[in-house]
This record gives structure tokens, C-alpha cells and sequence, in this order.
């Protein structure tokens, strides 16, 4: 019991992820155009989704060890993966299961969505503030 809270533990097994043949292509970047608040375009934003070097350099590891087991005429064994944090396990998960692309395409969509929300509070804030001033 006390490994589990210093450890984190994730078993993965070669072979099942989805979307692995499009995981490593280029995908052109994307554009996102966002308003200012007082109304006015803003200049269109270029964003570029670029995976972390060392999640690339695991799947290229986890890959060849599904290979060498699959050559050596063997069934693929479970791989092992220790991490430090919960939060690494997740996001290691989510990567393996989904693919690169995939995963930084949807934390990019939740960011926007974030900053969008944001500013909706922050307008009603705004809002509201000036309503009280003016019954003052």
C-alpha cells in the first residue's frame, strides 16, 4: 500500500494503441481567430501542437520491444511504466490510448474553452459591478 502512494504504476501492452500509424505524420497547424473585447478583430493566430519529445521517444522504445518480442516468435509481453506523479500516469494513458495528435488537440480545445469562460465571468463581473455603482 505505501508503494502505491509513492509510485504510480501504469502496465501497457504493445500493440494495442489507437491510431498509431497517423500518431508521428505532420498535420498542418492550425488557425484560430479570437475577438477582443471591445468588439474589434484580432490578428489571426497561428498555433502549431508540437508532442514532447520524450513521450515520441517512448513510443519508438515501446514499438521495439513489441517487435523483438513479436520476432522472437513470443506473444507481446505487458511493459511496466513508473512514473512519479497521478497526473503523468493520465496523461501517459491518454497519449498511448489516443495518440499524440489527438490528445493535444483536445487540451487545446479545454484551454479555449477555459479562456472563454474567463472572460464570461469576467464580463458579468464587470457587469455587475457597474449596476452597483450606479444604484450608489
Amino acid at each position: 500500500m505505501l508503494i502505491c502512494h509513492l509510485i504510480n504504476l501504469f502496465c501497457y501492452r504493445p500493440g494495442k494503441r489507437k491510431g498509431k500509424q497517423n500518431d508521428h505524420d505532420e498535420e498542418p497547424s492550425e488557425s484560430v481567430a479570437e475577438s477582443e473585447e471591445l468588439g474589434t478583430e484580432a490578428p489571426e493566430l497561428t498555433v502549431r501542437l508540437e508532442e514532447n519529445p520524450k513521450w515520441k521517444e517512448l513510443t519508438g522504445l515501446l514499438d521495439e520491444i513489441g517487435e523483438e518480442s513479436t520476432a522472437s516468435g513470443e506473444t507481446p509481453a505487458n511493459v511496466l511504466i513508473l512514473v512519479s506523479e497521478q497526473r503523468t500516469a493520465w496523461q501517459l494513458r491518454d497519449y498511448l490510448s489516443t495518440g499524440g495528435r489527438q490528445m493535444l488537440h483536445k487540451g487545446f480545445r479545454k484551454h479555449l474553452a477555459l479562456r472563454q469562460r474567463l472572460k464570461e465571468v469576467r464580463t458579468k463581473f464587470t457587469t455587475e459591478r457597474a449596476l452597483q455603482r450606479g444604484k450608489q
